[in-house]
């Protein structure tokens, strides 16, 4: 008997199942530990876990360049395939990142994504 997965997509590491075309996603999260975490948090300044998230907020000069940094951000998510909250209210931007594939807790991809929003916002003037 074949394999139920057999197509591969390579730009999301999932595969594919011919029959119905669900997605399963491969990637595996990894846990972390608190002391991973305090660890993590100490180089993610303004960060701060809330009801286990990943949670900061950042405020920009206008609508537009919030919208804008949410675009680019939404890219980044989507290329890593982890996706965070957003709430945005004119030009406040806050994040919440937990990872639901392993029981909404926080994980690796969780701090990876926030260093990638830290990373897109570096250079932005911010009212924060």
């Amino acid at each position: 008997m074949a394999p139920l997965l057999t197509r591969v997509n390579p730009w999301y590491r999932r595969k594919l199942t011919p029959a119905r075309d669900i997605v399963i996603d491969l990637s595996m999260s990894h846990l972390i530990s608190d002391t991973e975490l305090e660890v993590a948090l100490s180089g993610l300044p303004g960060w701060e876990v809330v009801d286990d998230q990943l949670v900061k907020r950042f405020t920009l000069l206008s609508f537009r360049e919030a919208i804008a940094l949410l675009v680019r951000i939404g890219f980044e998510a989507e290329d890593s395939n982890h996706y965070p909250a957003v709430l945005n209210e004119f030009n406040v931007l806050e994040f919440r990142l937990c990872s639901h594939d392993a029981g909404d807790k926080l994980t690796d991809k969780d701090l990876k994504l926030a260093a990638k929003i830290e990373e897109l916002v570096e250079g932005q003037v911010t009212k924060d």
